[in-house]
């Protein structure tokens, strides 16, 4: 895990995803406007929990997904993703 301190006091956490992630991770791509998301995904794909199930429980040798979050009100809440 990489932490890294933003200017507001809180700390921004890198790290692998994991199973226990894929519930974040679909209310990450929930947030994105359909701009964001034709970007992302060429279309209006909407990746739904066996998308990021998937991507999340493949072998390393196939790649990583990772994951940025910060604290919240609510607990740690995901704030990015990349592959």
């Amino acid at each position: 895990m990489r932490v890294v301190d933003l200017p507001d006091g809180r700390e921004l956490r890198v790290r692998r995803a994991a199973a226990s992630d894929v519930r974040s991770l679909c209310a990450l791509f929930e947030r994105l406007g359909p701009e964001d998301r034709r970007r992302r995904f060429f279309s209006g794909f909407r990746p739904d929990e066996a998308f990021f199930a998937r991507l999340v429980e493949r072998p390393p040798e196939r790649g990583l997904l990772l994951l940025a979050e910060v604290p919240g009100p609510e607990g740690d809440e995901v704030v990015a993703e990349a592959e």
